[in-house]
């Protein structure tokens, strides 16, 4: 049996009809249709996959539309015309009396997938909200079951074979897509929790929680765990990966593999520490204030009983329910009494920061560590805590029990030595009208606590002040010693350098710094080497401090270090340099130098820009690194 005009079909509706056309002339004379078929394979085009392909997909586009995303109806609309639903309708029935159909059914359930690909590509990337999945299914189960029923008209379980392919295909494009978005999945949770539901199930429908596992581990050491990252936003990431994961995988295996790799990372970065009991107190600028009892509610107790797709998924998890949040964080470091001395020490700064002396806030926190430290570890913070009520108290007493000619006019925090953190005892003089209120109020004191005596830091906390100037009233907030050296000027209008430095213990450095900010405020100028209180306001005091960053600026420029002085400066930075250009590429000037003075922290970088730009200059010179339009990379060798 011969169909030699088959073969020279340009299109998959010419080979159709050719085909068509033989069988009707052959069955008329009783040829059996097998042999027919046997034939009819022997004399397609080469390019007949081709040419159905770019058949059936022309249709399967139009006929099958996508699934409604936006609307409640899961219903597909379809863009084909009335004339085209007819002519491939036409052409399906030729090719199914030829039995083309059943050659080419195969290569018609791959363009569906592709379609479907295609279709879930548009629908789903970025979008976490909503739940799609559904939509998908439902499509499959109706409008794609229904189309290729009408093209192949295959027996049910030949059509119900298909279906259950697409559909597990459907289940493994929408886990690749979720898997390759995991990262951007945590950074969105809560709002991502839909996307991250699907992927559950998509994980558990095609057995592919290794995948999972490995992909995820790789997806955070490559998004998350590098130096252009803030240790504050690789904790605040992690937050929420532990509530993901946890909700992925209620056993903890899967936060296990990936909570290593980032906990490792941040045991390099000196600030994780800070940046996890910020996080845990609320002091986080990386993200927003979280609720830490509620955070820790952990996994719900109808989760030990679901089944994981893993090794045996017939078996039951009946261990414990993962560690929570709080107790992954402080898993990071080595041992906890490191986490206590650094919490110790954070509450003391913000005890120590704080204008008043409410503690209701750290007192909470303190709590929330309790159920997870034993409460002698935390015992310091207690009476840390006991001392800012008990100065209140004293405070108020002391306000109330001195005369108003005696009034301190300061209120202070009394401390118990052995419990706080050790402090810097300056040796600085103040000026009597500071020293008065101080002598006041420790004199009071010990009348109410006749056991216990006073010593001041004049180096900590705030002085709010008012200046009184023959033409106007100046009010600030500064520092004891900017308010001690101003305080000086209360005893006489004109100070020269050595002589308040003779009179405040200042060593010259702090000293000029606190005056260039009251001339800089206003309140004082420099004349003749000496600084005088500026009683009347003058339009030439703004000369005055131009004047010294003019001197500054020709003092550094007159001291310009040489190129071995940059060397030597310069040299412990080398390997964070080489380090961010192995990792991140080649980078200009202006990144490497904030991200040196952001991450270099031991020793700290506190170098500006222009001796940066020196010293990878002298790289160049040295073959380390090359330089091309401004941007600077490790020299390839």
């Amino acid at each position: 049996m011969h169909l030699d005009r088959v073969s020279k079909a340009r299109s998959f509706t010419e080979t159709v009809e050719i085909a068509a056309s033989y069988w009707k002339a052959h069955s008329a004379f009783g040829t059996d249709k097998a042999m027919f078929r046997c034939a009819l394979a022997c004399s397609l085009p080469v390019s007949i996959g081709l040419f159905a392909r770019e058949f059936f997909r022309n249709s399967a586009e139009k006929h099958l539309g996508h699934p409604s995303v936006e609307s409640a109806s899961d219903e597909a609309m379809s863009v084909a015309t009335h004339g085209e639903i007819t002519e491939f309708v036409r052409v399906c029935n030729l090719a199914q009396v030829t039995g083309l159909m059943g050659l080419l059914a195969e290569t018609i359930v791959g363009v569906i997938v592709s379609v479907v690909d295609d279709c879930i590509q548009a629908n789903i990337g970025g979008v976490f909200d909503s739940r799609l999945l559904h939509v998908h299914l439902r499509w499959n189960e109706t409008r794609i079951y229904s189309w290729l029923h009408g093209v192949l008209g295959s027996s049910k379980p030949v059509l119900d074979s298909y279906r259950s392919q697409i559909r597990f295909h459907i289940y493994t494009i929408f886990c690749d897509i979720r898997v390759d978005e995991l990262f951007d999945i945590f950074v969105e949770y809560p709002a991502s929790e839909p996307a991250l539901n699907e992927l559950k199930i998509c994980v558990h429908k095609t057995d592919r929680y290794q995948y999972l596992k490995s992909a995820a581990k790789e997806i955070i050491s490559y998004r998350l765990l590098h130096l252009g990252a803030k240790t504050g936003q690789i904790v605040s990431v992690y937050v929420s990966a532990i509530k993901c994961l946890n909700l992925l995988d209620p056993t903890g295996d899967l936060l296990n593999s990936v909570s290593e790799i980032i906990k490792k990372y941040l045991r390099t970065r000196s600030d994780a520490m800070k940046s996890v009991i910020n996080l845990l107190t609320g002091d986080s600028n990386e993200m927003e204030s979280i609720d830490i009892e509620a955070m820790d509610e952990g996994v719900p107790d109808e989760t030990r009983e679901i089944i994981i797709a893993r090794h045996a998924k017939t078996k039951v998890i009946d261990h414990a329910v993962p560690a929570d949040i709080t107790t992954n964080l402080v898993q990071i470091f080595d041992s906890p009494d490191i986490f206590i001395r650094e919490f110790q020490s954070l509450l003391a700064e913000r005890l120590l920061a704080k204008i008043d002396f409410e503690t209701d806030r750290e007192l909470k926190n303190l709590e929330m560590l309790k159920k997870y430290f034993p409460e002698a570890k935390l015992h310091q913070c207690d009476v840390m805590l006991r001392d800012m009520a008990d100065s209140k108290r004293i405070n108020t007493n002391i306000h109330k029990t001195a005369p108003p000619e005696q009034q301190p006019h300061i209120t202070m925090k009394i401390l118990s030595r052995l419990f706080w953190p050790n402090f810097n005892y300056e040796t600085n003089t103040l000026p009597a009208c500071f020293k008065v209120f101080l002598d006041s109020f420790s004199g009071t004191f010990s009348q109410l606590k006749s056991m216990r005596t006073l010593r001041h830091l004049t180096s900590y906390g705030t002085v709010t002040l008012d200046l009184e100037l023959e033409d106007r009233t100046l009010s600030f907030t500064v520092t004891p010693s900017q308010a001690s050296v101003i305080g000086f000027f209360h005893e006489a209008g004109s100070w020269s350098l050595p002589q308040l430095e003779t009179a405040s213990g200042l060593n010259s450095g702090a000293l000029e710094k606190i005056l260039l900010f009251w001339i800089g405020k206003g309140v004082l100028r420099k004349e003749n080497d000496m600084y005088t209180v500026l009683e009347i306001a003058d339009e030439n005091f703004k000369a005055d401090v131009m004047d010294l960053e003019d001197a500054e600026v020709l003092e550094q420029s007159q001291t310009a270090p040489s190129s071995v002085q940059i060397s030597e400066k310069m040299k412990p930075f080398l390997a964070f340099i080489s380090g961010m250009m192995t990792n991140l590429g080649a980078m200009p000037v202006e990144r490497i130098h904030a991200m040196l003075s952001q991450y270099a922290l031991n020793p700290k970088y506190e170098g500006p820009i222009d001796i940066l730009r020196a010293y990878l200059g002298i790289l160049m010179e040295e073959d380390v690194v090359e330089c091309t339009n401004g941007v600077y990379g490790l020299r390839k060798k």
